[in-house]
Formats: structure tokens, C-alpha cells, sequence
């Protein structure tokens, strides 16, 4: 067995191990819900007509999908020595966590004879437990092993399941971009996992956490496919036509605010009125994280502008005062910042909808009160007929407003508690020698993972040279130095 370690690494022998188990769980249990033959029922025991379809939102599940490959994984290629890894990687983690969720999400739907049955919705919630391991990525990107990162995946998934099956279904709470239980949640499991993954204080930042202007604009094109495609992301699993179009609307309008006001403070807190590259490629996307919790429910534009204005401001002001305090004070190292752009603003949003939802009433939603909050619904049916609403209601449990709220809240402080804790737990577990931890002068680099390109391999070995783009290396920190502060390991955000 050592000598099967030497030869193809931990990383292809559990590779092999975890596609063998979840290809044999497949064979197994997994089905199509359009088999012929076969008529699969829903919820209430119905037929379900629609669920062999899903065509109504595929073209918003590509979007999603272009949102997670692309849009992620471009914006962490701002590593200069790293960005091989940080587009492979995404694709990696994508494909397990597509896996996993489909085997996880499929067990709600289980038939009488054990079968999972998966629909187009289906890739649809896997791609959001995507998003919440590659946000948590975003935190420990450079510092971890791809076979540390395989367990990440394995263990936060299930979790992230968990958390999201409890705040959606069972605390019922609204969440329809999923700043809570896919932003908030993948932050901070993955501070967590980067606290005990990464025990040392690092007070100087490591030499290859830098950028050149390539790697910068690498970077950007994340950045453009990411704010293209989040209203996408924020308004799929919206009900109703007149919410899923305002959940667009809001979304375009916070992003306008969060960009404009990226550039506003960025410009006031550099000490000669220069912009951050920073802040453009990551602050700028935060007015979608900010406003997804309530992306439905704010029924006036300027509300979404002023949203969007708030949390890009934030993020900003978060990117240059908060980012090194943690990494002295609390040894807390976050290579993309992943606290600012999904942290801070999850929680943020989390805010907003709780506040949303203590002034909830038919006065303010009309009759999309009980489509956008279903238990706040009378009980019985003869109440609901009584107030000849339009569309079909089903009953609910008769929450009031604050109820609804205190539900909001309560479900914000479990998904931080959980996430933190079973970050912390997986970060432990992957310290072992089996998991291939990493030293620091392995960390950040392309060449210990990938096979060398034509142009590096005929490279000849005589007079290393000193690959530092000094002027650069200097300049991308430059808001940071110049206001007397140290420049911070962590360069980017997801």
C-alpha cells in the first residue's frame, strides 16, 4: 500500500474510491422521474405533471451553471501563481458536490420501492451546495491540498443539506437568493475549516499572494459573468411571475448601487483617489448577495438601490479594516476574502428580510402575502375561502408577522452556529498525514499539482530568476499601504 502512496498519490486512491461508491449508489437507487411505466406523485399524493418537465427554469439552471464554473471559478484566478488550480479546482468540486447533493436531495422524493428519482430540479439544488463549498474554497484557496479539499466537499455537504432542508422546510423561512443558507453558511464553514486548517499566525503575508495585471483581468471576467448572471441566481426559485420579474428587477437595481458606491468608496479611502482592484472585482458583486433573501419581497425600486448602495459599502470598508485585524487578532486567514463579499452581506440581507418580515401584511403584499410567506396562511380552508384571494392557497400554520420574523432570526443564528462549528470540526479532520496537508512554502503554487506547459518545461534550469513583478506587487495593495496598514494575505473575494 506505501508503495501505492508513492506512486499515484492519496489523491487518485480516494478519487477512485468515492466516483466507485457513488457510482454503485447510482446503479442502485437512483432513476429518472419520467420512466415509462411510471407516474410519480408529489407532495400531496397527486400526480405530478410537471416534475418530468423542468423545462420552464433550465434556461435560469444554465445560468446558474455559468455562474459557478465561470463566474467563480475566473474570479479566483487572481493568484498569480495559482490560477491552473483555481479554475480546476472549481470544476472538481462542482462535479462531487453535483454528486453527492443529487444522492442527498433525492432521498425527499424516495418512492415506495427505495428509488431516488431526480428532475432538473434536482441539478438545480446541487448547484447551490456548489456555490456553498466553492465559497468555503474561497477561504482556505492555495493553503490546501486537493485532498484536503475532496473531504471538504464530502463533509459540508451533507451539513449544507441539512441546514437548508431545516430553515426552508421546517423553520420555513424565505430565502430566495439564499444569502442565508448558500452565502452566510459557505463563509463561514469555511472560516472555520481555514481557523483549524491553517493553526499558525502568519504576520507576514506569503510571497506568492500577489497579482499582475494578467491574473487582474483573468479575474474581472469572473467578476462580468457573475454580475450578468446573479439575477438568475436570485429570482429561480421565486413563486409567482409578478415576484420571480421583481426578483430580477431587484437584483439588477442592487447591483447597480453596490457597483457604483464600490467605486465611490474605494476612491474616498485611497490616500490619492485611486480605485482597488480588490474591491471593482468582489465589492462590486455584493449588492447580490445583499438583497437575495428578499430578492421577491421588496416591492419599490429605490428600496433595492438604497439595499444595494448599504451592503457595497460595507463590503468595501470591510475589505480594508477588518480583513488583517482578524488575521493578527484572531490568526484567521482568508485568502479571498470570502467573509466580505459572502459573510458580512449574507448576514446583512439576513437582517433585511427579518425586518421584511415583522411588517409583512395584506396591506403591504396584497394577495402574495401567502405566496411569498405560506405559513403565515390561516389554518383552515373556510378562512382562506373568506378572503377570495385569486390564486389557490394551501393552508398554513397561521403565523403572524413577528412570528414569521422571530423564525427568520432563529434560522440565521443556526446556519452561522452550524456552519462555524462543522467548519471547525472538518478543518480538524483534514490535518491528518493521510489528507496530504501542505507546508507554506508549498502553498499557492500551480507547478506541485499540475504537469508543466511546453513553454515552462523548455525552460532551461541554469540562473533562476526572480519571478516578482515588483511594481505590481507593491501597486495592487496600495489603498491598503498607504493608509498605514500591512498589506493582507487575503487579495481577493470570491
Amino acid at each position: 500500500m506505501v508503495s501505492l502512496v508513492e506512486r499515484v498519490g492519496w489523491f487518485a486512491i480516494y478519487g477512485t474510491t468515492i466516483q466507485s461508491v457513488l457510482l454503485l449508489l447510482f446503479m442502485a437507487f437512483v432513476q429518472y422521474s419520467n420512466v415509462p411505466g411510471r407516474t410519480l406523485t408529489n407532495h400531496t399524493g397527486a400526480a405530478d405533471v410537471s416534475s418530468d418537465a423542468g423545462l420552464d427554469v433550465y434556461p435560469m439552471v444554465g445560468d446558474v451553471q455559468v455562474m459557478i464554473l465561470v463566474g467563480f471559478g475566473f474570479l479566483m484566478t487572481f493568484l498569480r501563481h495559482y490560477g491552473h488550480s483555481a479554475l480546476g479546482l472549481t470544476l472538481l468540486l462542482t462535479s462531487l458536490a453535483l454528486q453527492i447533493t443529487l444522492l442527498l436531495e433525492g432521498v425527499s422524493s424516495t418512492t415506495a420501492n427505495g428509488t431516488i428519482t431526480i428532475t432538473i430540479h434536482s441539478l438545480l439544488n446541487g448547484n447551490f451546495a456548489s456555490a456553498a463549498c466553492l465559497i468555503s474554497l474561497g477561504a482556505v484557496l492555495g493553503r490546501t491540498s486537493p485532498t484536503q479539499l475532496l473531504f471538504l466537499v464530502l463533509l459540508e455537504v451533507p451539513v449544507y443539506t441539512l441546514n437548508a432542508h431545516l430553515c426552508l422546510n421546517v423553520l420555513g423561512i424565505v430565502d430566495h437568493g439564499g444569502s442565508i443558507v448558500i452565502h452566510a453558511f459557505g463563509a463561514f464553514f469555511g472560516l472555520g475549516f481555514s481557523k483549524f486548517v491553517t493553526r499558525s499566525v502568519m504576520l507576514m503575508p506569503h510571497p506568492k499572494v500577489s497579482s499582475n495585471a494578467t491574473s487582474d483581468t483573468f479575474s474581472m471576467i469572473g467578476t462580468l459573468f457573475l454580475w450578468v448572471y446573479w439575477p438568475s441566481f436570485n429570482a429561480v426559485l421565486v413563486e409567482g411571475a409578478a415576484a420571480k420579474s421583481r426578483a430580477v428587477l431587484n437584483t439588477y437595481l442592487a447591483l447597480l448601487g453596490s457597483t457604483f458606491c464600490t467605486f465611490v468608496f474605494s476612491s474616498w479611502v485611497h490616500v490619492r483617489g485611486k480605485w482597488t482592484m480588490t474591491h471593482v472585482q468582489n465589492a462590486t458583486l455584493a449588492g447580490g448577495v445583499g438583497v437575495g433573501a428578499v430578492a421577491g419581497l421588496i416591492l419599490y425600486p429605490w428600496g433595492a438601490l438604497l439595499l444595494g448602495c448599504s451592503v457595497g459599502m460595507l463590503s468595501t470598508l470591510s475589505y480594508i479594516y477588518l480583513q488583517r485585524l482578524l488575521e493578527i487578532k484572531l490568526g484567521l486567514q482568508d485568502t479571498c476574502g470570502v467573509l466580505h463579499l459572502h459573510g458580512l452581506p449574507g448576514i446583512f440581507s439576513a437582517c433585511v428580510s427579518i425586518g421584511a418580515a415583522s411588517f409583512a401584511s395584506l396591506t403591504t403584499f396584497g394577495n402574495e402575502l401567502f405566496q411569498q410567506y405560506p405559513l403565515m396562511a390561516p389554518t383552515n380552508t373556510s378562512t382562506l375561502a373568506e378572503l377570495e384571494l385569486p390564486v389557490v392557497v394551501a393552508p398554513g400554520e397561521g403565523r403572524s408577522a413577528v412570528h414569521q420574523a422571530l423564525f427568520q432570526l432563529l434560522a440565521t443564528g443556526i446556519t452561522l452556529l452550524l456552519a462555524v462549528v462543522a467548519g471547525a470540526v472538518s478543518g480538524f479532520v483534514v490535518t491528518f498525514p493521510s489528507c496530504q496537508r501542505i507546508t507554506r512554502p508549498q502553498q499557492y503554487n500551480d507547478a506541485l499539482w499540475w504537469e508543466a506547459g511546453d513553454e515552462e518545461s523548455e525552460t532551461p534550469a541554469a540562473a533562476p530568476a526572480i519571478d516578482v513583478d515588483f511594481p505590481k506587487l507593491f501597486s495592487v495593495q496600495v489603498a491598503h499601504g498607504e493608509a498605514g496598514l500591512r498589506p493582507s494575505n487575503a487579495r481577493n473575494g470570491m
